[in-house]
């Protein structure tokens, strides 16, 4: 039975595979074991949407 932990802003961290799901609030069970759901955020209504990443800084260096 596969699983995601999500951290403090529902952001998906973790996926395992277990008989059992632990009990705990940023714990919940998936229909499949789906590496694609990293780095997503869980909605209230168990949908998934992607998390905007910040652009890398295009600072420049001076000697």
């Amino acid at each position: 039975m596969p699983y995601i932990q999500v951290d403090s802003n529902s952001i998906v961290f973790a996926i395992s595979d277990s008989k059992t799901i632990p009990d705990s609030q940023n714990i919940f069970e998936v229909d499949s074991f789906d590496t694609s759901l990293f780095g997503k955020r869980r909605l209230a209504d168990g949908t998934f949407e992607e998390v905007p990443r910040p652009e890398p800084s295009q600072e420049t260096t001076t000697e």
